[in-house]
């Protein structure tokens, strides 16, 4: 016999139209479908993933809008995030505050890399998640651009009152944080504050840390920022690695660290060896004494240079410990 549900739809039923009941079954996957279920596909490689909701955390003062400007930029313009390639696409950028300073960390990132354009698109105020229906028109307004990337700078400035340490309302947030997930099919990473006790946890309730798909940590001392992963569900954590804060005019930008010589990876001269290698070799693997012949590294700065590329994710090293190759991982900028 038929097991009959309160919500079954008899009338509906006589005239042939679906219950809700067959509606919902009709999402339902075997598992030969949902074997067919895409993968999760990288926004920047090992870090970020398209379709997934992110927070980057930091202590006051930690540079958490330093990265998350140079995380955007990078996107926007295709350069790799720090030796990881990204999916080049559209960023929509929320600065629910200090929008001049926003404005003076963008200019400084262009001058020490390229012009964004317009493939960042900045929203200058804050909409507050409290109020659903002015969310679900954010939502919609966001998804015309079509977005890989949807930065929401801070979580404090759309969650007015809400109570932080409460799982009801910090579950509004990331309700409507998914919502946004789902319309834009985009990642959704937000800036948000970490809690003052030891360890790397988000201020609040623990709400954020069950939806996250990605945690990333920022700290700092002095002009060394620390990046590290402390949640990652689609795949293997990332090592922790550091940053260097270099003031740019009357901002800063964050770059790869100085080698242990004191030589900066970014530097003019070694981005420009850097494409020099590439137009010469590509991604093929070639040996010390061919970048020296070429005339892509000096005899005495090869070393330490390779050393440094390596260990900052840029470059790999092959085969044997006594002649090894190196091949750059993807086309510089």
């Amino acid at each position: 016999m038929k097991r009959r549900f309160p919500f079954d739809d008899f009338e509906r039923l006589d005239t042939g139209d679906p219950t809700p009941a067959e509606l919902l079954r009709a999402r339902f996957l075997t598992a030969s479908a949902f074997d067919a279920v895409s993968e999760p596909t990288p926004l920047i490689n090992n870090v970020l993933f398209m379709d997934s909701t992110a927070w980057l955390i930091g202590k006051p003062k930690a540079g958490k809008s330093f990265v998350a400007m140079d995380m955007a930029a990078c996107v926007a313009t295709g350069v790799p995030w720090h030796g990881n390639p990204v999916k080049k696409g559209r960023v929509v950028y929320m600065v629910g505050e200090g929008q001049p300073s926003a404005v003076a960390r963008k200019k400084a990132w262009e001058k020490r890399n390229l012009p964004i354009g317009d493939e960042i698109i900045f929203v200058p105020f804050p909409v507050q998640v409290v109020n659903g229906g002015d969310w679900s028109v954010f939502v919609e307004a966001v998804s015309y651009y079509e977005p890989v990337m949807v930065l929401l700078e801070t979580q404090a400035r759309i969650t007015v009152g809400l109570e932080e340490n409460s799982a009801k309302d910090m579950g509004i947030l990331v309700a409507r944080v998914d919502e946004m997930r789902v319309a834009t099919g985009a990642c959704v990473n937000t800036v948000h504050h970490q809690g003052r006790a030891e360890g790397n946890h988000m201020r609040g309730s623990t709400a954020m840390d069950g939806a996250a798909d990605t945690v990333i940590a920022v700290s700092k001392d002095n002009e060394i920022i620390t990046i590290e992963n402390t949640m990652q569900r689609n795949a293997v954590e990332f090592d922790r690695f550091n940053l260097r804060l270099i003031p740019v005019d009357s901002s800063a930008i964050v770059a790869i660290t100085t080698d242990d010589h004191g030589g900066q990876i970014d530097s003019p001269k070694m981005q420009a060896a850097i494409r020099l290698w590439w137009d010469c070799h590509d991604g093929r693997p070639v040996s010390y004494s061919r970048l020296v012949k070429d005339g892509i590294m000096t005899e005495g700065s090869a070393s330490r240079w390779l050393n440094a590329l390596v260990n900052r994710g840029l470059a790999t090293r092959e085969g044997l410990d006594r002649s090894p190759t190196y091949r750059l991982h993807c086309k510089p900028q």
